[in-house]
């Protein structure tokens, strides 16, 4: 609980280097694509905190399709 509590106290305290930006990318592989794509949101997968580069990012989508 302390580990978790200081991490939302560092997150909370870190600048907002995004403006708008989607969350949902990182519940969903593919449900939140269009608010990205073309509803003029940032990816949040694609936040330093996150880690993914965009090729991870192409790669986990597009396993979604192969279902």
């Amino acid at each position: 609980m302390k580990e978790f509590n200081s991490r939302i106290v560092k997150e909370h305290n870190e600048p907002q280097t995004y403006g708008n930006r989607c969350n949902g990318t990182l519940l969903s592989r593919i449900q939140y694509l269009s608010d990205v794509t073309s509803g003029g949101l940032l990816d949040a997968r694609e936040e330093s905190r996150c880690q993914m580069t965009r090729a991870e990012i192409q790669r986990w989508t597009a396993a979604a399709g192969n279902r």
